[in-house]
């Protein structure tokens, strides 16, 4: 009896763990199916956000670079250095010597041609003056009284007056007309010396600064006093080669003309075009080069003399085109085309047909109008009729 409960209750315990192996089993296996559901749900939800990835990035903007065309010049002016020069230049220089006493401008201003300038202490010339005036007077009056004397010998006998004082009288009048007359010069002598006293603008435009200051002695000839120099117009003076030259004198006289522009040393295009003043007559044997001259209107005076500038010269009628920059132009066995953004930022392919290539781009000869944007930058990513965002 005690071996048969004990085999009973064995086979209790056998049981009861074959039902808890069953259980784990079906737990096991419910979890297994669960996690292999969310594992296909994660799976699904991965590959959903990926499509969407592509999506968005298919359907991105390109930004692209654009220019607006224009017309430009097709050929390009021929460039020289040029030397700006005054057409009148004049140093001031006192002609008699003396203690300057005025100085009458202010220095760096426009001057007229007969402006009073400098004045030099004038007492010792005007009493040089009044002393010719003085001698002319005595002159004079020597020679009325030889006059007199000679008219009284020829009025009375010639049987009372010998020969030699007859000549001694004529000799007398004789002299007293050239003393007269060197009377006369030296007063005019002293007259000059006078007016030099006063020292005058000989020609119009701008005085420099002032060399010798009031009170300072002055010889004639010696320091210069102040600078004049004519501003407006001036001379630009540019050198080109023998060759160069025949092709200028062709070009000048054509039918077109030519155009003379200036460039100033900030590189802004000066207002006026510059007139033809003189050729040289013979080229320079050490630079083999003929020096040509052109006259400028210079109002304002951004052009002093002594300055360099840049010399264009230019047909008068020269071609304009439409000319787009080298990276805007595709190229294929069709043809040539460019993409043109309409007012919607849609890229447009457009053929053109192209022309000559310049330094700045190529010559569009039809398919483009003025004042159209184009695309020059970021053009692998644009298609045709696609949207495009302008990049500033």
């Amino acid at each position: 009896m005690v071996h048969s409960r004990l085999r009973g209750s064995e086979i209790g315990a056998s049981g009861l763990g074959i039902v808890i192996s069953l259980c784990l089993m079906v737990a096991c296996f419910f979890i297994g199916m669960k996690m292999s559901g969310s594992s296909d749900q994660s799976g699904q939800d991965a590959g959903a956000g990926l499509k969407s990835m592509m999506a968005e990035k298919m359907n991105v903007v390109p930004g692209v670079a654009v220019t607006t065309t224009a017309m430009s010049y097709v050929d390009k002016p021929t460039e020289y250095v040029g030397f700006v020069e005054a057409i009148e230049s004049v140093g001031l220089r006192a002609q008699v010597g003396g203690t300057l006493a005025k100085v009458h401008f202010s220095e760096g201003s426009q001057v007229n041609k007969g402006d009073l300038l400098f004045t030099i202490d004038p007492r010792q010339y005007q009493a040089t003056l009044d002393l010719r005036k003085a001698q002319l007077t005595q002159a004079q009056a020597d020679l009325d009284q030889a006059q007199k004397y000679l008219k009284r010998l020829n009025a009375a006998d010639g049987r009372s007056i010998s020969q030699s004082d007859l000549d001694a009288a004529e000799s007398a009048v004789l002299g007293g007309k050239a003393r007269v007359q060197q009377a006369q010069a030296s007063l005019v002598l002293a007259e000059i010396d006078l007016g030099y006293t006063k020292i005058t603008a000989p020609v119009s435009g701008y005085i420099g600064r002032a060399l010798v200051t009031e009170g300072n002695y002055v010889e004639p000839g010696k320091e210069s006093l102040a600078q004049i120099v004519q501003i407006d117009p001036v001379r630009v003076v540019f050198s080109m080669s023998d060759r160069q030259y025949l092709s200028f004198l062709d070009r000048q006289g054509g039918s077109d003309g030519l155009d003379v522009k200036l460039i100033t040393p900030d590189g802004a295009e000066f207002a006026t075009l510059g007139t033809a003043d003189f050729l040289d007559n013979q080229i320079d044997r050490a630079t083999a080069t003929v020096a040509i001259l052109f006259r400028f209107a210079n109002p304002e005076r951004r052009l002093l003399p002594g300055g360099y500038v840049t010399v264009q010269l230019s047909d008068s009628q020269r071609r304009q085109a439409l000319i787009v920059p080298h990276s805007a132009v595709m190229n294929s066995a069709s043809g040539s085309a460019v993409y043109v953004v309409d007012q919607q930022s849609k890229a447009q392919l457009r053929p053109v047909v192209t022309g000559i290539q310049t330094e700045t781009g190529i010559v569009i000869e039809s398919g483009l109008n003025e004042g159209e944007m184009i695309i020059v930058q970021g053009l692998q990513k644009v298609k045709p009729e696609g949207e495009v965002k302008v990049q500033e």
